[in-house]
């Protein structure tokens, strides 16, 4: 069975509905162009609803999060957290974002009633991209770390910020998106990390 989510005449996600664990899964212009990794990577194991929105700081997706906990029949048990990019990047040219109360308003709603929630480190790219200067990606991906320390049984961190950093041949030419390979490796990774979910 297919199940469709809308909101406001808005199509949130689509995902299939089977014996497979749920997993929400949320991010910015990273996840909406790594989607079909995911997919590929993640399922029949996992029934994956995707939604990454280019462009979409943490605050912005907080209505797809909520979404997916209210109206996901059932809410997911497992969660993706790959947000913070483009915080980072308007930052960096001197927008503030508020992804303090975004951030903790997102793991509010992704920690009710879920067995894991992975969280994916920023990119540190991001606080120099195309010019800009800033530390809200070291701050963001600090803010991540603290959240996973005070609850290592559920909150897990990929460290796609050090493993980009290492592989820079996973990125496009501007130092932020993964190109097909980096799509592929992050799907590889977001499979290993709900590997260790309970």
């Amino acid at each position: 069975m297919v199940l469709a989510v809308t909101l406001g005449g808005v199509l949130l996600s689509v995902y299939s509905m089977g014996n497979s664990p749920h997993v929400g899964i949320v991010g910015d212009s990273i996840t909406y162009d790594s989607e079909a990794a995911i997919t590929n990577t993640l399922s029949p194991t996992y029934d994956v609803d995707v939604n990454g929105a280019p462009g979409y700081t943490i605050g912005d997706q907080l209505p797809a999060i909520e979404a997916m906990k209210n109206y996901g029949s059932p809410p997911p048990r497992d969660w993706i957290f790959n947000l913070g990019t483009d915080d980072a990047i308007q930052a960096g040219y001197g927008h503030a974002t508020g992804w303090e109360t975004g951030l903790a308003l997102a793991l509010q709603l992704m920690n009710y009633n879920s067995s894991c929630v992975i969280l994916v480190a920023v990119g540190l790219n991001a606080d120099s991209f195309d010019g800009g200067s800033g530390t809200v990606a070291v701050q963001i991906n600090a803010a991540l770390q603290q959240a996973a320390a005070a609850n290592p049984a559920k909150v897990k961190i990929i460290d796609w910020a050090s493993l980009v950093a290492q592989n820079p041949d996973w990125l496009q030419p501007d130092g932020i998106h993964p190109n097909a390979l980096g799509q592929q490796e992050l799907a590889n990774w977001y499979r290993v990390a709900l590997q260790s979910c309970p």
